[in-house]
């Protein structure tokens, strides 16, 4: 009965968590929260070398997609809800630098103001006309 308290990789430790995959108990060393699963060291690595070889970043692709929009379409409604959500993509892959689309992103920041500029200049071009 011991044994199941104990730490799976380190005998001589109690248990932190059990593994949501395999169902190992783990330490506090060993134990890592990922996307609101504990996952011993060996689940990880599997997990992150699975998301690794996985499509991009979802809020990445989807914000330089606005983005690249917002430009073609002249979005001043575009380019910061590009920029919005290139901001969450930049949060959501600081917390898991296992996932990809950086890229991705970077493109998001450039296109998303590139429109929100040219959203502005053609507004500002509408006011000085109007006068």
């Amino acid at each position: 009965m011991s044994s199941l308290k104990r730490c799976h990789e380190h005998p001589e430790r109690n248990v932190f968590a059990w593994c949501d995959h395999c169902n190992r108990p783990c330490c506090d060393e060993c134990a890592v929260e990922i996307a609101s699963e504990w996952l011993c060291e060996r689940c990880k690595q599997r997990v992150a070398a699975d998301v690794t070889a996985a499509r991009p970043h979802g809020d990445a692709l989807r914000a330089s997609l606005v983005g690249a929009a917002g430009v073609v379409l002249g979005g001043l409604l575009l380019g910061p809800y590009a920029l919005f959500r290139a901001r969450a993509s930049r949060d959501a892959l600081d917390r898991a630098p296992w996932l990809r689309g950086r890229w991705l992103l970077r493109a998001a920041w450039v296109l998303g103001a590139l429109a929100t500029l040219q959203g502005l200049v053609w507004l500002l071009g509408m006011t000085l006309s109007r006068r």
